[in-house]
Formats: C-alpha cells, structure tokens, sequence
C-alpha cells in the first residue's frame, strides 16, 4: 500500500477483489450477486454471507445511489498531505439497504453533512488506481 498525492493509503486489489477494481478503471460500482439467494454483497467475498453459495457473479449497480447511513468528521491530520477536516461516509445503496459502502465524501462542506444526504458513488483517479468516494447526488435525481 502506498499513499497518494491526495493523502489517502491505497488499496492493494487481491484477485478476489479484481472484478470491482476493474469496474472502478470503467467508473462502474460492480458488485457480487449470489446465484443462490440472489442477495447482492459487499465487500466481495469467496461465499455468500447469508446462505452460504459459493456460485456468485458479478453485475453493475447503475445508478449506483444511496444515502447517507452514518458518518463522522475528521480533524486529525494523520499524513503531512491530508487535507482536513475530511468526511468519512457509509451509504446505503438505494437498490439494497443492506449493502454499505464506506468511503470519503467529497464536494459537501463538512457543516451541511447530514444522515439521510442523498449521495452517489463517484470515482476520482489515484497513482494509477480509480477509487470509489461519494458525492452528493444531483438535485434532480432525489
């Protein structure tokens, strides 16, 4: 893992993971479905975590909505290259509230964050990588 010029600790993708890095270079939220239980998942996984199935494919969530679920602010400058404060968000997607992604929030003063904030999954480029954050969702898609 390394840390980028935006003052973040990159992912360093596994093979397991390599469907969902792929969609993220295509600026697609590409998750796991069980073809068991048809219960989508996330963080990917070898199993299904509700029913156990092994057979899991991968699909896109488009548009890949949500909300904000819970959140906290942060001051603490951990890295000389941190920006702060910084918000550090998890969403639930609107197509299944039971999957949440965690991941900065970007584009919202950190004085108008709020549980319930209509967001999307955006993805921003890193030293080679593109990586999931969330950002506020147009108005008219609310």
């Amino acid at each position: 893992m390394g840390t980028p010029a935006w003052g973040r600790v990159l992912p360093d993708p596994s093979t397991l993971e390599e469907p969902f890095w792929t969609g993220c270079r295509e600026q697609k939220l590409m998750l796991q479905r069980c073809e068991r239980c048809g219960k989508l998942l996330y963080p990917p996984t070898p199993l299904c975590r509700r029913c156990q199935g092994v057979t899991l494919a991968w699909e896109e969530v488009a548009p890949p909505y949500g909300k904000i679920a819970t959140y906290t602010v942060n001051h603490q400058q951990w890295l000389p290259e941190l920006d702060v404060p910084y918000v550090l968000a998890m969403a639930e997607l609107d197509i299944d509230p039971h999957i949440r992604v965690t991941s900065v929030l970007i584009g919202v003063p950190t004085s108008l964050v709020q549980i319930g904030l209509p967001v999307q999954v955006e993805f921003v480029d890193a030293e080679g990588l593109r990586l999931p954050v969330l950002a506020p969702r147009p108005a008219e898609t609310t």
